[in-house]
């Protein structure tokens, strides 16, 4: 009797296709590995747009690009000998954007040094070393002058913010992206390449911000500094600056001049406005009512949760919420909390009888205003050391501080500010409608340098939730002098919005060099407390809720509580299969396999049948 087997021939073939299965996925992969490793070796870490920025008397900062990620340091040339090598201000990791800063140096002095890339030495132009003079000392220095911002499409600190006057004869200034996104730099350190004296930035001075993030990937603004700038040397949000791909960024900081900033990279579109609403040439603010559309799904039981009789329509301001901060020598800022979204500014002047001046929150345009939970009014342009009266007007009523107005004072001028340092970070925990302001003090510690506490300075917090704060700008609570810290003191901030929160506290030692997390407890200021609700056991999607009691409590004068609650069941949401991620592995799984593995039964079985035939 002779046994049924498989042919060789069959058999052969069936080693074929298993062979093919397994062997042209890996081909493939490695073909691709291939292509990688020769486009890497392909491509040189050769540095690009080398630039000389933040020159000073003391310190000048080199900054270039590479077409690949590599490391990248600058080693000195002193006496004809190379000295101990200086890396990135970010660390010694790969990146494409670089940037070193080369300090304790003399005025009017000339440094030579090399760039080392991946190991490989540069020079410039075919020369083996760069060269750099120092400017020589100028008799007065301009008033420091920070300005900061966010860049969106920065990833791992691999980025850089360049600023410079539309004139080709100045150095720039510059700074690296912070792990948030920001950046700061100080305006007063720009110099003419000429004789190296200071370039004084005015409100209507143009000036034109690029980002780099690699040879051909960035983004820039232009425009005049009161354009592009707040009252406190921030970024407008009208002006983001978000990386895409762009032909040589660095041609764009020496550009020809425009009427208006304009931005290169892509703006989020504003919604469309009706004719009614375009023609409309009044300089009040209208309230425009928007009709949305929704879809409702009958079959579901909907409870509403949220409204309570009692706690709606609560006005007003929370007085106690009013603070004076940012005071320098020429204006201050006011914050305060409403409890509901409504329009805010101040009037203010010298004379309690006269306050004939206005002041708009800094996130209003010139003809269009908005509504706020948390307003945030600079006053600029005032005169130093004296005092100023103003009252509030939020939503429909009019605050005076029971009739005798708020006073804020400015305080004197002073010279010779403190080097510039900035403290950057974010808020988190921000409720939803994203509004907040972080205001930061000092606290002595250690009884060394200024005593006591620094005056309160402010910035608002970004779409982001990301914020910058000059630490440099603070001065005693009397405004006489620049508060001296130490590295033993401790740097405070709160947080203004309609959250609570606890003061964070950080030492002031490198604070300048971290960036600061903020949390938020997320419990509401203004009269009406919530707290998160746990996961329910059945959600009532096809079916009855297990009974859990929802209880909403105001803290009003009524001391009411109110609760709401519906009725339990037993039924079992039906959620379907693809809840659990494991399921839609293993489906994915059977799918693929199942008609492979018929198939390959199938075959087996019809030459089987073959063969007993022939057999036969």
């Amino acid at each position: 009797m002779k046994i049924a087997t498989v042919p060789s021939k069959n058999r052969k073939q069936l080693i074929i296709v298993v062979t093919l299965l397994l062997g042209i996925p890996l081909v493939l992969f490695a073909s691709l590995e291939v292509a990688q490793w020769v486009t890497r070796a392909s491509v040189e870490p050769e540095p690009t747009n080398v630039l000389f920025t933040n020159v000073g008397t003391q310190e000048f900062t080199v900054s270039w690009v590479t077409d690949t990620t590599s490391t990248g340091s600058v080693i000195p040339i002193v006496n004809g000998q190379d000295g101990a090598p200086l890396i990135d201000t970010r660390g010694s990791r790969k990146r494409k954007t670089h940037y070193v800063t080369q300090r304790a140096l003399e005025p009017n002095t000339n440094y030579s040094f090399t760039i080392l890339s991946n190991e490989e030495r540069y020079g410039s132009d075919g020369l083996e070393t760069f060269s750099f003079k120092t400017p020589t000392v100028v008799s007065t220095a301009p008033t420091a002058n920070p300005v900061s911002g966010s860049v969106s499409g920065v990833n791992n600190e691999d980025g850089m913010v360049f600023i410079s006057t539309m004139d080709k004869d100045v150095y720039a200034v510059s700074s690296v992206v912070s792990k948030g996104g920001t950046w700061n730099i100080d305006l007063s350190s720009l110099r003419k390449i000429s004789d190296g004296s200071y370039i004084i930035v005015r409100e209507n001075d143009r000036l034109v911000i690029v980002a780099v993030v690699a040879p051909d990937k960035g983004a820039f603004l232009q425009g005049t500094f009161g354009e592009l700038f707040d009252s406190n040397g921030v970024l407008k949000e009208v002006y983001p600056l978000n990386v895409g791909d762009i032909d040589d960024p660095y041609s764009k900081l020496f550009v020809s001049e425009g009427s208006t900033p304009f931005i290169s990279t892509p703006v989020t579109p504003s919604l469309e406005t009706s004719d009614a609403e375009t023609s409309d040439s009044s300089d009040a603010y209208q309230p425009v009512e928007q009709s949305r559309r929704f879809r409702i799904v009958t079959h579901v039981e909907w409870i509403d949760m949220t409204t309570v009789e009692g706690l709606a329509d609560v006005g007003g301001i929370r007085e106690e919420s009013v603070r004076i901060v940012n005071a320098m020598d020429t204006g201050f800022t006011v914050i305060w909390l409403s409890r509901q979204k409504e329009l805010g500014y101040i009037k203010y002047g010298t004379s309690k009888d006269s306050l004939t001046n206005e002041a708009s929150d800094e996130r209003d345009g010139i003809t269009s205003k908005r509504e706020y939970y948390v307003h945030y009014i600079p006053v600029t342009r005032l005169q130093p050391d004296m005092e100023y009266y103003f009252e509030i007007y939020s939503g429909k009523e009019v605050y005076t501080n029971q009739g005798q107005k708020y006073i804020a004072k400015t305080f004197p001028r002073l010279t010779t500010p403190p080097p510039f340092n900035s403290v950057a970070g974010k808020v988190s925990g921000i409720p939803d409608h994203g509004e907040a302001v972080i205001i930061m003090h000092i606290q002595d510690v250690d009884n060394v340098g200024s005593l006591g506490r620094s005056a309160d300075i402010a910035s608002l917090v970004d779409q982001r939730s990301n914020w910058i704060l000059s630490i440099s700008d603070s001065r005693t609570e009397d405004g006489l002098e620049y508060f001296e810290y130490t590295s033993e003191d401790s740097v405070n901030f709160d947080v203004v919005t309609t959250a609570s929160t606890e003061t964070h506290k950080e030492q002031a030692q490198g604070i300048g060099n971290r960036d600061i997390e903020v949390l938020l407890e997320g419990k509401s200021v203004l009269g009406v407390e919530s707290s998160e609700i746990g996961l329910l056991s059945n959600y009532g999607i096809w079916g009855y809720s297990t009974g859990i009691h929802l209880q909403a409590t105001s803290t009003g004068s009524s001391g009411q509580n109110y609760q709401v609650t519906y009725e339990s069941g037993t039924q079992i949401p039906k959620t379907g299969l693809s809840d659990n991620i494991i399921y839609i592995v293993i489906l994915s799984i059977l799918l693929v396999v199942t008609p492979f593995t018929i198939y390959i039964i199938h075959m087996t079985k019809k030459r089987r049948k073959g063969t007993m035939i022939k057999n036969l």
